[in-house]
């Protein structure tokens, strides 16, 4: 994040306090190398209403709101959320999501979402993990997977005319019958 000017936000999936202080914190540390503000765009705003302590970021509870430097997003991938207000928190985003709270299928729904809305996910951080779990954690690989793009093709794929394939011998058709009578 430092060093760049394009803005990041944090987007929550169940687990909005936490979202919150991940993003209280990292401001917090970029702070000390540059300037930062912090949008608020949850539904029950979390950060613009908290009393701020001495060397806390700039609180800004829209994203037009903001003064100069670095600016680091809050919001919510929940549903009802309004999808088009996503890409003015950050065009990159990392995802906060509560472990249990989501299906594959809301999970997939939002990978669409940002992709259309071009929000580039750059991390994901499981909250209350389960110990038991075994698998990789994947969510989706990458955009490609996840856009809809109507207005440009889908990529060609590759038929294997060059690759020799292996004959196929003729097999013989099953008897039909032809009549109610033939088939007793």
């Amino acid at each position: 994040m430092r060093g760049s000017a394009e803005p990041v936000s944090l987007l929550e999936l169940g687990c909005a306090r936490g979202a919150s202080r991940i993003a209280l914190d990292v401001a917090r540390e970029v702070r000390a190398h540059e300037p930062v503000v912090l949008v608020d765009g949850l539904s029950r705003p979390l950060l613009s209403r908290r009393r701020p302590k001495p060397g806390d970021p700039e609180v800004a509870a829209r994203a037009d709101e903001t003064g100069p430097g670095l600016r680091v997003g809050v919001g919510s991938v929940a549903p009802g959320t309004a999808w088009t207000d996503l890409p003015y928190l950050g065009t990159r985003a990392v995802l906060v999501v509560r472990a249990g709270h989501a299906g594959t299928a809301w999970l997939h729904t939002v990978a669409r979402q940002l992709a259309d809305q071009h929000v580039a996910v750059i991390g994901v951080v499981l909250i209350d993990p389960d110990p038991r779990d075994r698998t990789d954690g994947t969510l989706w690989d990458g955009p490609r997977t996840a856009r809809r793009d109507r207005g440009t093709p889908p990529p060609v794929r590759q038929t294997g005319q060059d690759r020799p394939r292996a004959e196929r011998l003729p097999t013989p058709a099953g008897r039909v019958p032809d009549s109610e009578q033939e088939a007793r």
